[in-house]
């Protein structure tokens, strides 16, 4: 995986987010000036005299003139306290920063932009003209009930990507652990899931074809900010996220790694240090259990797999001629160059030598199986700030 030149400027490394923001009075759908829809849900504990409880969840909607753009989901809640009485609240969900910002999610947001952005989801949520308004403080100090934590990483002619795909598929994974399924936007490579958090690894660009149709851009910006018709084929671009699905949860997470584990508000966890070190944390289990079940053998499918990369890499040929090259270079490899010229003369006594070794052999080295581990490793560590210009110019 070639590096590319990144700007001198890290990324915040979040793309979803949820914030909950108390309020102090209950709400009903005929308040809000472009509608609602309300949703009455009732549950109970579950024992004999237990009383029922219940959540008003109301959506509120956009006016008609905003929906052109990128615009999150917000809600009020209504919903039982644990000490008693009533909570009230707004929340904010499926709030992409990237989008937000750029109208795509492959530009990262930079590190230092907080204001930016608050100042950003500030502008929309006044259009809403809430009947209790959000302040910019509020939305500063709102906590959070769910985060992605992730990174874009560019493979720039595809081979390393499908060695690290092959490299996770015999790597001896946690039983929880699920490769090569379909089941995260088509571009699904790896993941490893509890209730509340999982580690994915994925086909960035497999998603974003699959979801361009629904593109808009951000509020103030009609440009969409990503074109997926200006990418080269040879060139992938893979997700690593860390997607933390509850306030606990982040807890949990955020202790483990040595953060304040009660930190966490919208400017608390606007962080590049605490991206970088919850993706490196996930990323090193898979990383060590690749180097533990790699194959010593010295024919594999990651080698097998990047040569025949290198013999296709300039389209001429055909696919005989391709497979052939293939099978003498696994049979020279595998046995040495005197035994494949013994069998050669042995099986067909007409052949030349000479002239099958300088059409079919292929002079390239086996690659380093734990390249794309180390500058995957370096990334993720100092999380260099991707923009779509980079994706899309061919670098």
């Amino acid at each position: 995986m070639a590096k590319l030149k990144q700007p001198n400027q890290k990324t915040v490394g979040i793309d979803t987010i949820e914030l909950s923001i108390p309020i102090e009075r209950k709400l009903y759908p005929n308040e809000f000036r472009f509608g609602a829809t309300y949703q009455h849900k009732e549950e109970s504990d579950g024992g004999e005299n237990s009383p029922t409880g219940f959540q008003d969840d109301i959506k509120i909607n956009w006016s008609k003139d905003l929906r052109k753009y990128y615009l999150p989901e917000i809600h009020f809640v209504d919903y039982p306290s644990p000490t008693g009485g009533r909570c009230y609240e707004y929340q904010i969900r499926r709030l992409s920063l990237p989008k937000l910002m750029y109208g795509n999610n492959i530009t990262e947001v930079p590190a230092g932009d907080f204001e930016r952005v608050l100042d950003q989801l500030y502008r929309e949520l006044v259009f809403l003209e809430l009947p209790v308004e959000i302040t910019k403080e509020q939305l500063r100090n709102a906590k959070v009930c769910r985060v992605d934590y992730g990174k874009n990483l560019v493979f720039s002619d595809g081979t390393s990507m499908e060695l690290l795909n092959e490299m996770l598929g015999k790597a001896p994974l946690k039983k929880r652990s699920k490769h090569g399924k379909t089941q995260y936007h088509e571009g699904e490579l790896f993941r490893d899931s509890i209730k509340h958090r999982a580690f994915i690894v994925y086909d960035k660009l497999a998603e974003v074809k699959l979801k361009s149709k629904d593109s808009r851009p951000a509020y103030g910006n009609n440009n969409l900010g990503f074109d997926l018709s200006k990418v080269s084929p040879n060139k992938k671009l893979v997700r690593f996220e860390v997607q933390i699905q509850r306030t606990k949860q982040l807890k949990l997470e955020l202790g483990r790694l040595g953060f304040p584990k009660d930190s966490v508000s919208f400017a608390d966890i606007f962080s590049s240090e605490i991206a970088s070190a919850t993706l490196s944390h996930y990323w090193s289990q898979v990383e060590q259990a690749i180097r533990r079940g790699s194959s010593v053998d010295s024919v594999d499918g990651v080698s097998v797999l990047y040569r025949f990369t290198q013999i296709t890499k300039d389209g001429k040929g055909g696919a005989c001629k391709a497979l052939g090259k293939l099978g003498f270079n696994i049979f020279a490899d595998t046995c040495g160059f005197a035994k494949v010229k013994a069998s050669l003369a042995e099986c067909l006594p007409s052949s030349n030598w000479s002239r099958a070794k300088a059409s079919l052999l292929v002079e390239v080295e086996n690659p380093d199986k734990f390249a794309c581990l180390d500058v995957i490793t370096d990334e993720l560590k100092n999380m260099n700030r991707l923009m779509a210009e980079e994706v899309e110019n061919g670098r």
